[in-house]
């Protein structure tokens, strides 16, 4: 099952206007489970919103709580892959007008060609790009253990996770 979680943060879900809550997606992971069903969970960070004409945006701490949230369900078998990306406002969406008004769009970097999963789109204020960088990594290295658990890992994947846990090890002294 492939299941659009976004962020663990019901503060971030009612910004972006996901209607859904952190109930249903709990009863929907343990049902999942009970069943036998393997969920790949899609996970994104750093999501922007507008209300009121003010921009709102995931904090720090709210990425972290989201990144525990899917070590915890690995562990307890409710979550056995994963995507960890971060928030692009493509152009024609609503958070690329969002991005525009409040001048926090780094421009057009979604369109480039060699644009990847490390490519920071927007400036949120007090968010730096080694921050969310950092955060990228930590959910990789997570996405990369629960390939390497489940037997479906490329070598290509195989060097990132060794690259990661690397890193992670030096951040972490």
């Amino acid at each position: 099952v492939h299941l659009g979680v976004e962020t663990i943060s019901q503060r971030v879900m009612d910004g972006i206007g996901k209607h859904t809550t952190l109930e249903q997606v709990s009863h929907a992971l343990k049902t999942f489970k009970r069943e036998g069903l393997k969920v790949f969970c899609y996970m994104m960070l750093y999501q922007a919103w507008e209300e009121n004409g003010r921009l709102c945006w995931e904090t720090p701490e709210e990425v972290a709580n989201s990144l525990r949230f899917c070590w915890r369900s690995f562990l307890r078998g409710k979550i056995h892959y994963m995507s960890w990306q971060v928030t692009t406002p493509y152009p024609g969406s609503r958070l690329y007008d969002i991005a525009q008004r409040h001048g926090v769009l780094i421009k057009d970097k979604a369109l480039e060609e060699e644009a990847g999963v490390w490519d920071v789109n927007m400036n949120l204020p007090g968010i730096s790009e080694k921050q969310i960088k950092s955060d990228i990594r930590k959910g990789m290295l997570l996405k990369d253990i629960m390939a390497l658990k489940s037997g479906n890992i490329s070598p290509r994947a195989f060097w990132r996770l060794r690259r990661n846990i690397r890193y992670f090890i030096k951040s972490i002294r």
